[in-house]
């Protein structure tokens, strides 16, 4: 489906852009305020309102020209064709493009790479399933010697519908050296924990094919992604963030001490975690263990 005929809404941050351009948008118009790229919201409205504008147009123009001959016509096929551009197609969960529709609906700093974040995971869950009113995890098994270290968690959520229909989602996950990082050896529970709302809110997205991106096991990175001299990789960026949150220790205040610049979330006010180096990352863990090291002895 190309992007003549696919709705605006259906359409990912790069077919937003390819239309724009086809219509004779420059790259220099498609940049916010401070010079940097628009947000999908951004360019959605941007092309809702130039279809309108173009319907205004015609619309116009037609009248214009009926008013010289006095007469006006208006046809069922002009209502249909404003129909369909004020009111937007919005696929169900049992349509093919259900996922990529889905997909499309996360900021550029809920994703790492191709995967959704929890985070983002449930802000959009809460938009399109409903309102999220509880929210959970219970410990099924806790990492032991008898189970190889191994932590299972269950997390559930529970949404509200527009209808005012409870719904209630339930997923399990699991932690262990085999499918971690070394470095989350310690936290298998709370990795466990993160895992399983990640697969919950999928399962009440009615994602298909899509991993979040705290489920991703040390598997997926390759040799590439962590050499040195590169860019950080996803298994970093997740630990970070794990360590900052259970340590509560900022990295922003951690990337000030160490001398490393670094960019802010514009939305969020979150740092940049994908444009950090590979060396950086390194550095910013081993500062945070230092602090909870000394936390810990204080």
């Amino acid at each position: 489906m190309d992007s003549d005929t696919q709705a605006p809404t259906r359409m990912n941050k790069q077919a937003l852009k390819s239309a724009l351009i086809e219509l004779g948008y420059s790259e220099s118009q498609l940049l916010d305020d401070n010079g940097k790229p628009m947000k999908r919201p951004a360019l959605l409205d941007m092309l809702q309102n130039h279809k309108q504008e173009s319907q205004d147009f015609a619309v116009l123009a037609a009248v214009e020209e009926d008013d010289e001959i006095g007469i006006a016509v208006e046809t069922q096929e002009d209502d249909q064709e404003d129909d369909s551009l004020t009111e937007a197609v919005i696929p169900s969960p049992s349509d093919a493009e259900w996922t990529q529709y889905v997909l499309g609906q996360f900021m550029d700093d809920e994703v790492d790479g191709q995967n959704p974040r929890v985070e983002g995971l449930r802000r959009v869950a809460g938009e399109l399933v409903g309102e999220l009113i509880e929210e959970g995890c219970d410990l099924v098994s806790p990492p032991t010697q008898d189970n190889n270290y191994r932590a299972c968690v269950k997390a559930w959520g529970i949404f509200v519908t527009e209808a005012g229909v409870q719904k209630r989602f339930e997923a399990l996950a699991d932690a262990h050296g085999d499918n971690c990082f070394e470095d989350y050896a310690t936290y298998l529970v709370a990795m466990a924990d993160t895992r399983a709302k990640g697969r919950m809110y999928r399962n009440a997205l009615c994602l298909r094919r899509v991993v979040a991106a705290e489920e991703v096991s040390k598997t997926v990175a390759t040799a590439a992604d962590i050499q040195q001299g590169g860019k950080i990789h996803g298994g970093q960026i997740s630990l970070l963030r794990l360590l900052s949150e259970r340590e509560e220790i900022s990295i922003s205040k951690v990337l000030d001490e160490l001398s490393i610049p670094y960019e802010l979330n514009e939305n969020t006010g979150d740092v940049k975690l994908t444009e950090l180096s590979y060396e950086d990352a390194l550095a910013a863990t081993k500062k945070i263990r230092e602090l909870k090291e000394q936390k810990g002895a204080e």
